[in-house]
């Protein structure tokens, strides 16, 4: 259940990030423009990120005994099963890494391109506003996923209390 939250919160915040950038950056403007390889770029890792979170599940399905049933309790993954994951896990993080530094440092004038003085509708943002505002929607998702959690473990400890009670 936790694994199956935090892959359901990734993918609600990457899409819902990119629906509300497209919809802002629509209704203030006629017409969007992208520099296409930052866009490329930005679109392979999120390929990679999507295929990497169904690899796991591939793997079992081809070498194991095949996925578990939704209703299953707890599952013991085989110790290749779960290698597998910690070795995609650690490539994510290091494409992460990668597209951070591709982005900010060695390729920042495709992500910052030359703007007329029109397109900003204000006050730059400081930096400790942006980051407030980075922070807060992700702890809100990091609160709703612990309480998806902690739901989750109380219905099953008043399920297992029944069994044996």
């Amino acid at each position: 259940m936790v694994k199956a939250s935090i892959v359901g919160s990734i993918l609600g915040n990457i899409l819902l990030v990119l629906g509300v950038s497209m919809l802002a950056g629509g209704m203030r403007r006629d017409r969007q423009n992208f520099e296409p390889r930052a866009a490329s770029a930005q679109a392979l890792l999120l390929l990679l990120a999507t295929v990497a979170l169904v690899v796991p599940a591939i793997f079992e399905l081809v070498q194991g005994p095949g996925l578990p049933s939704p209703r299953d309790q707890a599952v013991a993954y085989p110790a290749d099963v779960l290698s597998l994951s910690v070795g995609v896990a650690l490539v994510l993080l290091v494409s992460y890494a990668a597209g951070l530094l591709f982005s900010l440092k060695t390729h920042a004038h495709l992500f910052n391109p030359a703007h007329e003085e029109e397109d900003h509708g204000g006050e730059p943002w400081t930096v400790r506003r942006s980051v407030i505002m980075l922070v807060l929607p992700a702890r809100r998702s990091g609160l709703r996923g612990l309480g998806i959690v902690i739901v989750r473990h109380q219905s099953l400890s008043r399920s297992a209390g029944r069994r044996t009670g």
